[in-house]
């Protein structure tokens, strides 16, 4: 599954190239996403999930766009990051998360890749809301949450990964998307 921007190719994950990523692989995974790997890959939201992500992907392959996407710039096709939905609606619920390279910031493309990212979601009328997690000394993930339209609901908070001193930002359905 492929889902695409102006300037950006979202390609699902599955377990061969993420494995790939997890074994610093670099051919590998550039065969696999048929795309350049930068040399400051992976970027350092992954950190040591990769192998988890490849067991979880190999033991149950997504079914729908709940997962972990590569992102990929379309000219030229460089890997530049990743995005995803990190799990199906629970109650209504999506978390989403976002990370670029280093060499590849402050040109848009998180916010592209989250705006796509929050349209595919939005489709599904399982989902009334988005919630997304940053850590407060991160001011340029807090500005691709704010342009996104996503507003702070909590502070000082224990993240999802178990990170303390998060803050959360949520995305409420708009009013003219289908719901459940």
């Amino acid at each position: 599954m492929r889902l695409f921007t102006p300037r950006l190719e979202l390609i699902r994950a599955w377990a061969d190239p993420v494995r790939a990523a997890a074994r610093d692989d670099r051919a590998r995974l550039a065969a696999l996403l048929d795309a350049d790997v930068p040399a400051d890959w992976p970027h350092e939201f992954l950190g040591d999930a990769l192998p988890h992500m490849a067991d979880a992907l190999e033991r149950q392959p997504p079914q729908d766009g709940y997962t972990m996407w590569f992102v990929v710039q379309r000219e030229p096709r460089v890997l530049i990051g990743t995005a995803g939905l990190k799990s199906p609606p629970n109650d209504g619920r999506v978390d989403i998360g976002y990370g670029v390279v280093a060499s590849f910031r402050r040109r848009g493309y998180a916010g592209e890749a989250t705006r796509r990212l929050i349209d595919m979601a939005f489709e599904d009328p399982a989902v009334n809301r988005i919630v997304a997690e940053t850590m407060p000394d991160l001011p340029a993930s807090i500005r691709v949450l704010e342009k996104c339209g996503f507003v702070q609901v909590a502070a000082g908070v224990t993240g999802f990964s178990g990170e303390e001193g998060v803050i959360q930002y949520e995305l409420k359905r708009p009013s003219t998307a289908p719901q459940r």
